[in-house]
C-alpha cells in the first residue's frame, strides 16, 4: 500500500504500489502505473476525466511522499491517456509540471479508468 491507496493485494491484484532499491546513482523510486483507484480498490470518479486526473495525480504525489520523494526527484515519468481528450485535460491542468514524461494514447487497465501515472525518482 501507498499514499492514500490501500495494497492492491487486499481487492484481487498483484503489483506493489511502489518499490525502491540503492543503485550507484542513490535510492531509486520505482511508483508503478497509478490511478483514480480508492483505498478498497474501486475506481473513482467514472467518467469524470477531471476528477480522475486529479486523483490520480493527488495519489502519485501521496506515494511520492511515503517514500520520501519530492517532484523534484522525478527523473521519469510515463503518463496514460486513454484518449487525446484526457491528454488535453492532463496538458491544461499539469502541462507545465517540469517531470520528465512519455505520454501515450492507450487503454488503462480497467475499462473505467481514463488516465494513470507511472514514475521513477532518484534520491541523490
Amino acid at each position: 500500500e501507498g499514499g492514500e491507496q490501500g495494497a492492491a493485494f487486499d481487492y484481487g491484484s498483484a503489483f506493489s504500489r511502489a518499490s525502491s532499491s540503492v543503485t550507484p546513482a542513490g535510492k531509486t523510486v520505482f511508483i508503478s502505473g497509478t490511478a483514480a483507484v480508492s483505498l478498497s480498490g474501486e475506481t473513482e470518479y467514472a467518467g469524470d476525466i477531471d476528477a480522475q486526473v486529479d486523483a490520480t495525480m493527488a495519489h502519485v504525489r501521496a506515494i511520492l511522499g511515503d517514500m520520501g520523494c519530492t517532484e523534484d526527484d522525478i527523473v521519469q515519468s510515463v503518463v496514460y491517456s486513454k484518449t487525446r481528450e484526457v491528454e488535453h485535460v492532463f496538458n491544461k491542468k499539469y502541462g507545465d509540471l517540469p517531470w520528465p514524461r512519455i505520454m501515450v494514447i492507450g487503454d488503462i487497465c480497467r475499462a473505467d479508468l481514463l488516465f494513470e501515472v507511472e514514475v521513477t525518482a532518484l534520491l541523490k
